[in-house]
């Protein structure tokens, strides 16, 4: 690398040297417009300074002008932004504030105008360097983002609103691929970190389309994935001591009826207002029950103060997702890929116990594929890393499910089938259970 006068190279026995540059006259007057001169009044004319420190005084917007700042779009941060960037910009932002908003609007109005002066600003800045920041790129992500088409992306562009369609796509395409190595760094960096896995299904209903002969509407379905790691839990070995995680009868339909029968019959089959009447009645509380807890379904109250941690939406990683329904067991081995496809890359699935929380059919799904893992008869290939992941059902899950079909409840057949038959419908209910289980055995 060449250097010219306002460079200077000083010998320091053989090691790198450092590089100093001169503050030339036209420098200095750079620094003077900038106010620069009132944070550094030590300055003068032809002056040696290392050259970080010169970029810092002189070349302080430079990356700013060629990158592209990130957005500020807090309005108090934003004006401490700006001041700092440039002294001589002291008060402006109250200024325009002032100039724009009326006084007599209410309070929360003038904070939520405020934040349309903060992009006021950056169409400011954008007149004279359409790449001073990303407030462009940013209305052409959302004009993209609701639907807006490439001709209406370019009318904004001759207005002076948004960058072309062209760079919005190529943007979203480099966040595509930025988003794939950063999930790879994240569990390549915690290997050995426990993460919970959820699989579930969007349905996008809320984009309005131009109707015509056959529809009204497209809904677009979706199948999302994400992890969510456990803070201070290491990752479980899929065998332990020669001892898999899995039943190697996957679903014994035989012992849980007999557990139902044996050890849950006449304990866990009574209902909240049964038990509730029961210790009135012995006197064993004096208070009578609030009907409206009865409509609790679940309570997570303590839940939340205790692990309030692990419930935020903290660390979660979106791993990917894909246009396609979950309706089969093909549709939720499609939806398993997503994670292996990062697997092969990372391992951090390999001998590990990789648990998915999943709705019920979801679960049923899971368990089938991997019951056909040791089976031949299948129609499509079942990798082995499919073995690690554990299916799980939660409770708000099967709560949620249940309100999702028009079918009446197994509580609600059983108390018909006790009216037409004058039999105890509690009878019947236990013997529906108890049927339901074992037809799900004959479908695994």
């Amino acid at each position: 690398m060449g250097y010219n006068d306002d460079w200077l190279n000083e010998s320091t026995g053989g090691a790198p040297s450092p590089i100093f540059r001169k503050l030339i006259e036209l420098a200095y007057e750079k620094c003077y417009k900038k106010r620069m001169l009132e944070v550094y009044p030590y300055l003068e004319v032809r002056k040696q300074l290392c050259h970080p420190h010169y970029c810092k005084v002189v070349e302080a917007d430079k990356n700013q002008r060629r990158d592209g700042a990130s957005l500020e779009l807090d309005p108090a941060k934003f004006e401490r932004m700006i001041e700092a960037t440039n002294p001589q910009l002291k008060g402006f932002f109250n200024y325009i504030m002032n100039a724009i908003i009326p006084k007599e609007r209410s309070a929360y109005n003038i904070k939520e105008s405020k934040k349309s002066i903060v992009g006021l600003c950056y169409m400011l800045a954008g007149l004279r360097n359409k790449f001073v920041n990303q407030h462009k790129l940013e209305v052409g992500l959302y004009l993209m983002a609701s639907g807006a088409t490439w001709e209406a992306i370019n009318t904004m562009l001759t207005l002076g609103y948004s960058v072309c369609a062209k760079t919005v796509e190529e943007y979203r395409k480099q966040i595509q691929k930025e988003h794939v190595s950063k999930i790879e760094n994240h569990f390549i960096e915690n290997k050995n970190l426990f993460h919970v896995y959820n699989i579930d299904d969007y349905h996008a209903i809320h984009e309005n389309r131009r109707p015509d002969t056959v529809s009204t509407s497209i809904a677009n379905h979706f199948a999302t994935c994400v992890a969510k790691p456990v803070i201070e839990s290491y990752s479980v070995q899929l065998t332990s001591n020669g001892v898999s995680v899995y039943n190697p009868e996957n679903v014994e339909a035989s012992k849980i009826c007999w557990y139902l029968l044996n050890v849950y019959t006449g304990a866990s089959d009574i209902s909240y207002t049964d038990r509730q009447s029961y210790k009135i009645s012995q006197g064993l509380i004096i208070n009578t029950f609030d009907p409206i807890e009865m409509l609790t379904i679940h309570s997570y109250a303590d839940n939340i103060v205790e692990r309030k941690e692990e419930r935020s939406m903290r660390g979660l990683q979106l791993i990917g997702f894909r246009e396609q329904h979950l309706h089969s067991v093909e549709d939720y081995l499609n939806a398993l890929n997503i994670i292996l496809l990062i697997n092969n890359k990372t391992r951090h699935l390999d001998g590990q116990v990789a648990p998915v929380v999943a709705d019920w059919p979801g679960q049923l799904f899971i368990k089938k594929l991997l019951h056909l893992r040791k089976s031949s008869n299948t129609n499509f290939i079942i990798p082995q890393q499919i073995e690690s992941f554990l299916p799980m059902l939660g409770l708000l899950h099967l709560s949620l499910n249940s309100r999702e079909h028009d079918k009446p409840s197994i509580g609600t057949r059983a108390k018909r089938l006790a009216k037409n038959k004058g039999q105890n419908y509690k009878k019947i209910q236990k013997d529906m259970q108890r049927y339901r289980v074992s037809n799900n055995n004959r479908l695994t």
